[in-house]
């Protein structure tokens, strides 16, 4: 067997790429990562260079054997998003400059490619709402599942690149398989990033009706001042959180601070055990009308965290299903390129002290709908959650 030749030499675009690395993981290490946990994997400089060292080897034999073009800044790029990958998390993930300046603009008010909001669900990407009446026509369906984008199937660990295509800027061309039942149809788009309010607004009679699509700085604003009318002016408020699974936490406790007594909002829990208290209510705004919140098994993140604690403080009562149980706090951090990892950094704490992540809310009322449907627009009629809602609502008149 012929013996491996072994590079002794370093390219130079290794050594600036490899050290970017080390510096880049190094920085996040002691930024971001939870040092309890961080420690048992690093304990010593050593682990750093038995790592460098495995990079080296396999960069050396690429740079010497590979028969293609190289690019450092995919290179780096990969290795970010796979160091990440490593930790094996759901709730951790690499976000190229371009899909983090896009998350920024998400928490500003939310534009949606297409008129479309896409979920992942499980390892296919489901339109959950459609806006655009041009795709509507085209016969895109909600709760259809999209299996391949371009040339790239679908599966579960590149969910997030097939979504980062469907959110290219406007005009790019983006060719889909969805299915549908037992059926596969192709259909070919041109993303148009369209502007959408975070909050949707309807009356039932005596009652409000408020849709919180993502809790971000519009909502923050806006939602105070709609809280203020429907208490003036209808005897009871819905709140549907259906779907809504993304958001800040800061945007949820500025938000309940027009609806709570006196007292804790949130803590954050750590992989320690400490705890840190987060956010109070200072009782100032206090809603004193009855309020019910629709959920589902989509709901998840800061807006389980919003249907509990108003459930703590018995100010709602919660219709629909179990929520998805994802109690992590979620931070980003920038990184140097503009670039940004998400991390989750503790638990959210309960102003009972417990958390809930693993295990979400179970409603006052099990309400399931019977069949699958959109929910914008509304529709009484086969929306059973909703009219549920409107049924309790009933007798607290």
């Amino acid at each position: 067997m012929k013996k491996q030749h072994k590079e002794g030499k370093i390219s130079v675009t290794f050594f600036l790429s490899s050290l970017s690395l080390v510096v880049v993981a190094t920085m996040s290490a002691v930024m971001v990562v939870d040092f309890a946990r961080f420690n048992k994997k690093l304990r010593s400089a050593s682990n750093y260079e038995g790592i460098f060292l495995k990079l080296y080897e396999l960069d050396g034999i690429v740079r010497s054997k590979f028969n293609g073009k190289i690019d450092d800044d995919a290179l780096i790029a990969a290795i970010r998003k796979g160091y990440i990958a490593g930790l094996s998390d759901q709730g951790c993930r690499y976000l190229s400059p371009e899909e983090y300046e896009q998350v920024m603009r998400e928490q500003q008010g939310p534009s949606l490619p297409c008129g479309v909001r896409f979920v992942a669900d499980g390892g296919c990407i489901r339109v959950a709402e459609i806006y655009d009446e041009a795709w509507l026509a085209a016969d895109l369906r909600v709760h259809d599942l999209i299996v391949r984008v371009n040339d790239i199937d679908v599966v579960a660990a590149n969910i997030d690149d097939c979504l980062s295509i469907l959110n290219s800027p406007d005009g790019t061309k983006v060719s889909i398989l969805l299915r549908r039942g037992v059926d596969e149809l192709k259909k070919d788009l041109v993303i148009r990033q369209i502007g959408v309010s975070s909050l949707k607004k309807a009356d039932f009679g005596d009652v409000g009706y408020i849709k919180i699509l993502t809790f971000n700085e519009q909502v923050q604003k806006e939602l105070p001042q709609q809280l203020s009318a429907l208490t003036e002016e209808k005897s009871a408020i819905i709140i549907d959180l259906r779907n809504t699974a993304t958001g800040s936490l800061e945007c949820v406790a500025e938000t309940l601070q027009w609806m709570l007594p006196q007292g804790l909002i949130v803590s954050a829990i750590y992989s320690d055990g400490k705890k840190e208290n987060l956010f109070y209510s200072d009782g100032n705004h206090e809603i004193n009308k009855p309020v019910i919140v629709l959920g589902n098994s989509k709901t998840s993140g800061v807006a389980e965290l919003f249907i509990q604690v108003l459930c703590h403080y018995k100010k709602a009562l919660f219709v629909g299903e179990q929520t998805a149980g994802n109690g992590k706090i979620q931070v980003f951090f920038e990184l140097q390129d503009g670039s940004a990892v998400e991390l989750p950094t503790a638990k959210y704490g309960l102003p009972d002290g417990k958390a809930f992540d693993g295990v979400g809310p179970t409603p006052n009322f099990v309400v399931s709908l019977s069949a699958p449907m959109s929910l914008e627009p509304l529709d009484l009629k086969n929306d059973e959650q909703l009219r549920k809602a409107l049924e309790v609502l009933a007798t607290k008149n």
